[in-house]
């Protein structure tokens, strides 16, 4: 072969090597352009998968699914209204209605009830209207028997303002019908409520008193 017929045989060997080369170098681009498929886990079974044709449509339904956060369900129904208290107000204690203060005395309540003062002479002698409720202030107790009380009190005198009249004091004692253990001590000093009655007193109760005991004044 002559030195023309081997430069062209040369030359298109090159050419042919050129070609391939080049095609060689598009293909892999290609390959390299070419999109990987994204592996994703079933929501059944939890192992990847390639999505093809026909899952496709399934996996895209899926992964929209996770992206999304789903909304939360709101109520169908009203929260249940508080409950209400159905316990009534306390009722206010019983009390006893108190009397209307008398006039024309000094009085006294005693459990809610109002009592007029009175004297032991004034007992005696029946000045008070037969169940009439009184007091007798101050009276010291002298004795205590099963079913009777003494007591005892000073009578004091009306005393003219210019005159001193100390030396006129007396002291009068009333007996009167009481038994139980409800009673006062022989030495106690006290404020005797009771209901007057003919010459004396009817006790129903005692309160202690502040006043001096006879014995001792």
């Amino acid at each position: 072969m002559n030195t023309p017929q081997r430069n062209v045989v040369t030359l298109a060997c090159l050419s042919a090597a050129l070609a391939a080369a080049t095609l060689s170098s598009s293909t892999a681009r290609a390959a390299v352009h070419q999109p990987v498929p994204h592996l994703v886990r079933t929501a059944t079974t939890g192992l990847p998968v390639t999505p093809t044709a026909s899952t496709a449509p399934a996996v895209a339904a899926e992964l929209s699914a996770k992206a999304k956060p789903t909304a939360e369900a709101k109520p169908t129904s009203a929260p249940p209204a508080p409950a209400t208290s159905t316990a009534s107000a306390p009722s206010s204690p019983a009390t006893s209605n108190p009397t209307t203060s008398p006039t024309g005395c000094f009085a006294v309540r005693f459990t809610n009830v109002w009592y007029c003062s009175t004297s032991i002479p004034a007992l005696k002698a029946s000045t008070s209207p037969t169940g009439s409720r009184v007091v007798l202030r101050g009276v010291s107790v002298t004795q205590v028997t099963s079913g009777t009380v003494t007591i005892a009190a000073f009578n004091y005198p009306v005393c003219p303002p210019d005159r001193y009249c100390a030396a006129t004091l007396t002291v009068v004692t009333l007996t009167v019908s009481w038994s139980g253990n409800d009673r006062p001590a022989a030495g106690n000093v006290i404020d005797l409520f009771g209901t007057a009655v003919k010459g004396s007193l009817t006790p129903v109760g005692y309160q202690p008193s502040s006043a001096c005991h006879i014995d001792w004044c």
